[in-house]
């Protein structure tokens, strides 16, 4: 991403030419810092390789300014460092991991649910109980939905208690864009019924996702677990949960694993480079 960036940079300078030439005059990790809500744009490159020259020697001073951040009155500045922070530790391997576990306490609610990512990416196992107490903390926040941050992690994660979880969204009715592809890749057999019932509900415009997401679970988990789970709401016909379990297995997994797909994929060189040249040709 940052070589297709830099490949650019001649169509960009003239737009981003003033940001630029103050993050490469800063000459230490604090002067970076300083410079950081410029980082935006071919900028943001730039103040990633400035950075990285300052190797591990830059940890303390980035867990410093993490743990400040949440002082930060202007709410855009708090979040710029919140996001350009953790992602810069997100490519430090164990390192970032574990700064990001020390600052954790200290971050507000949107700097924890981005360092859940991160953590997840990372594949930091220790902070497992960490992302699901935070999950905890942020799931009863009907406004906001910093309760995502800590789902990918666990999910990255692979902690069991994700597929409660997620059943309980369901039962409750919090929906967000991203809950049908969590359920399609770790959902469990509690979440068989609520989909169900969802389906149900449901205009028929909006019944695909729901589908597809059983539809996985149901090759994941497989008939037995299916019919298992379907004939607890039907205990006095076994006969029509074995019917219904084998009208969902009859649906192909490949279908709902070419839907979710890009949501888990993440775009490739190639993608980035197209976006990039679109935006540059405006």
């Amino acid at each position: 991403m940052q070589r297709t960036t830099l490949a650019m940079l001649p169509a960009l300078r003239q737009r981003d030419g003033p940001k630029i030439a103050l993050i490469q005059a800063a000459d230490s990790v604090v002067a970076l810092l300083d410079v950081l809500p410029l980082a935006s744009g071919i900028a943001e490159t730039i103040w990633d390789q400035q950075m990285r020259r300052f190797g591990d020697a830059a940890l303390p001073l980035l867990a410093q300014r993490l743990r400040a951040a949440a002082a930060i009155q202007d709410q855009s500045i708090r979040s710029i460092v919140y996001e350009k922070l953790i992602a810069n530790l997100r490519w430090r391997g164990e390192r970032g991991a574990i700064v990001l576990q020390e600052v954790f306490a200290t971050l507000d609610d949107y700097g924890g649910s981005l360092a859940c990512v991160a953590l997840g990416r990372l594949g930091a196992q220790s902070s497992v109980d960490l992302l699901w107490e935070f999950y905890q903390h942020v799931a009863g926040n009907q406004r906001e939905t910093y309760l995502i941050g800590p789902l990918w992690g666990l999910m990255d994660l692979g902690d069991a208690r994700l597929g409660d979880a997620l059943a309980d969204l369901l039962i409750t009715e919090r929906t967000f864009a991203e809950l049908f592809g969590f359920l399609y890749q770790r959902g469990t057999a509690q979440a068989v019924l609520p989909l169900m019932q969802m389906l149900l509900q449901q205009p028929k415009r909006d019944r695909y996702e729901p589908l597809l997401a059983l539809v996985g679970i149901a090759h994941r988990i497989g008939r037995e677990a299916l019919v298992a789970a379907i004939v607890t709401a039907t205990p006095g016909d076994p006969g029509s949960a074995e019917r219904m379990a084998d009208a969902f297995l009859s649906r192909p997994a490949d279908e709902a694993e070419a839907y979710f797909k890009e949501m888990f994929r993440g775009p490739s060189s190639a993608d980035f480079a197209q976006s990039l040249a679109a935006l540059a040709s405006r």
